[in-house]
């Protein structure tokens, strides 16, 4: 025992003692400051100050258990003490933390003399109170050749923050902040450039796409600018406060103004319903335990629940892909990256990765770079999906106004011809009563001479009359027929065919004639009941007149109760144009062609003609070709659940 206590007194204890000193030699242009190397006080009380710590009995600085030490309790202050040994001649030394997100930091120097250099730092203090121009916290260390001395950091955040420690020469660490803000500057610069070229496309077109993208790029700046600290560096560095707020607002500005170009890119309205509800109901639920954690400090906060929205998305772009939606391959490329880099983020923020190296520190700028340059690329493929789009649209119109103008000059023949068959009508009529004329005339001059035959003349008189009369009657109905004749005409045009708006509004220029005409069409034989099958009915007031009330259980039916337009929520005379359109177009035109046909909005048009498309479907499914004969009419029953 006594030679065992004699061999760790001479040997091991001394061993133990140069352990927890940090050696500066010439060999290395930088030593990060591991476990091994330091000790951690926490203060409780947030009031000692560094005599206070220079007096406490150094058992009271343990070592951490992690690879750094972490600012677990934004309550408390916490010491971090490490001793030095300059063993490297004409070396200047500077001390670095790489985590610049830390509200108070401060550095003090004590030289065996125990004379004190302090210097401070952080985010809750002006830019210009530190020692050095840079983003991080840097400080000198003026330690002579051979000297010993003891560093003291003071640190308090509220957020979970490493302590990364590293010393370096200067002239690498010169080295080193010229290469990282050389790579800050390009990364700025891409986003810039990207930034403008999305602005010009959305005031070249006006597709608010490119509006909802530039807003997304600008927010993606904004928390870059915040995370990496070159905002506080140059944009606002008298401004802590505001260098506090971006920092705070920046990540929930940049899921808001994601979530709105997402969803606008993979149309998740119309391609997953389900998916795009749930993103709306997460991103809520996150906003509103943001904005309480701000207000009620609390309530604990999770970093990791700001990913799920995000992963919601990326399994709707996986979806939006499966239904159709092909330029969503290059979103999935380009968010995998994304989400790869958040991730990362979000494990540096949260304390769980402690590693500090390219990768970590910027995964989230490298991964927005990727992502920036495939969104761009993905916004153009699909600009050119939408122009084939609407080239395969021009053509079927071109081709459907050929084919309506073949139709009208076909209809204008057959309306000329049988105008000029009842002109040739009624001008063999005008001769016969020219005839009849001068026969008058002639028995007018008898009279004179044949008194005896006056009688007999009169009585003939009167038959020519009634005569006369008779034709002007046939005369009268057969002008009447014609007009009809004319109006049926141009009624089954459009029953048949395609008209433009003006004149399909011929035949049902208002409101009034859609809703007689569907009363007449549902009610034509006779009233039933749906109810309890009553045959009778009363009359309503003005203004609902188109209804049908049931005399015994009272039940009430309106005219577009049952039929295709029932909870219409725009112009029935649109509806019916919309129908007839789809019908005349055996399904061929697009939701696109609707809206700007009828000057509505593409998602009311696109679901009217799913409903449509869903009749049709069940008529082709029915027995028989009824519908062939009826026209576009046939579509108009129809039952779902509701009605």
């Amino acid at each position: 025992l006594l030679l065992f206590l004699s061999v760790y007194v001479l040997y091991l204890l001394p061993q133990v003692a140069q352990s927890q000193i940090q050696t500066l030699s010439s060999d290395k242009t930088q030593h990060k400051i591991t476990n091994d190397k330091l000790t951690v006080f926490c203060d409780s009380t947030n009031l000692l100050t560094i005599n206070d710590i220079l007096k406490i009995d150094s058992s009271l600085f343990s070592r951490n258990n992690k690879t750094y030490p972490v600012i677990e309790n934004g309550k408390y202050t916490y010491w971090v003490k490490i001793k030095l040994i300059n063993k490297s001649e004409n070396t200047r030394w500077v001390l670095e933390n790489a985590d610049s997100h830390i509200q108070e930091f401060s550095f003090y120097f004590v030289d065996k003399n125990l004379k004190i250099s302090t210097a401070k730092a952080g985010n809750s203090w002006p830019f210009n109170l530190k020692e050095y121009d840079h983003k991080n916290f840097i400080f000198d260390l003026p330690i002579a050749y051979n000297d010993q001395a003891t560093v003291y950091l003071k640190a308090r955040s509220n957020y979970k923050n490493p302590l990364i420690i590293n010393i370096k020469s200067f002239s690498s660490f010169s080295s080193y902040a010229f290469s990282e803000y050389l790579i800050l500057g390009l990364f700025y610069g891409i986003l810039l450039v990207m930034l403008v070229y999305n602005i010009i496309l959305y005031f070249s077109i006006y597709e608010r796409i490119y509006l909802y993208y530039s807003l997304y790029v600008l927010a993606s700046i904004l928390l870059t600018l915040s995370e990496d600290g070159l905002g506080f560096q140059y944009l606002w560095p008298s401004l802590p406060g505001l260098n506090q707020f971006a920092t705070n607002y920046s990540p929930l500005l940049l899921l808001l103004t994601f979530t709105i170009y997402a969803k606008k890119f993979l149309h998740t309205r119309e391609k997953t319903t389900l998916l795009d509800n749930l993103i709306n109901v997460v991103t809520g639920v996150y906003l509103v335990y943001f904005l309480a954690k701000v207000f009620v400090n609390t309530i604990p906060w999770n970093p990791s629940f700001f990913i799920v929205p995000f992963l919601l998305i990326y399994a709707a772009a996986i979806v939006s892909y499966k239904k159709g939606n092909y330029v969503a391959k290059y979103f999935i490329i380009a968010y995998t990256f994304i989400i790869f880099s958040l991730l990362l983020l979000i494990a540096r923020l949260t304390g769980i990765l402690h590693q500090s190296n390219v990768f970590t520190v910027y995964s989230f700028n490298i991964g927005l770079v990727i992502e920036v340059v495939l969104f761009s690329y993905s916004l153009s493929e699909r600009m050119k999906f939408l122009k084939l789009d609407k080239e395969k649209a021009d053509q079927k119109i071109i081709q459907q106004l050929k084919e309506n103008e073949v139709l009208k000059d076909r209809v204008n023949k057959e309306l000329e011809m049988k105008v000029s068959e009842r002109t040739k009508e009624l001008a063999e009529a005008n001769v016969v009563l020219n005839q009849q004329k001068e026969e008058l005339e002639t028995a007018n001059d008898q009279l004179n001479i044949q008194a005896e035959e006056l009688e007999a003349v009169n009585e003939q008189l009167l038959m020519q009359a009634e005569e006369i009369n008779r034709i002007n009657e046939l005369l009268s109905k057969e002008n009447v027929a014609l007009k009809t004749n004319v109006e049926e005409l141009e009624e089954a045009r459009i029953m048949l065919k395609e008209v433009n708006f003006e004149e399909f509004s011929k035949v049902f220029p208002d409101n009034e004639s859609c809703f007689k005409f569907l009363t007449d069409f549902k009610w034509a034989d006779t009233y039933a009941c749906r109810k309890c099958g009553n045959k009778r009915h009363v009359a309503l007031s003005p203004g609902d007149e188109h209804s049908r009330r049931c005399t015994k259980c009272r039940y009430k039916e309106s005219a577009t109760a049952y039929t295709i337009f029932h909870k219409c929520k725009f112009p029935i005379t649109k509806a019916f144009y919309m129908l007839f359109l789809i019908y005349a177009s055996k399904n061929k035109i697009t939701s696109q062609q609707l809206s700007e046909l009828l000057q509505l909005r593409l998602s009311t048009c696109w679901q009217f003609n799913k409903k449509i498309k869903e009749a049709m479907d069940n008529k082709k499914k029915a027995k028989g070709d009824h519908h062939k004969q009826d026209g576009w009419t046939v579509l108009i029953p129809y039952e779902q659940e509701g009605d």
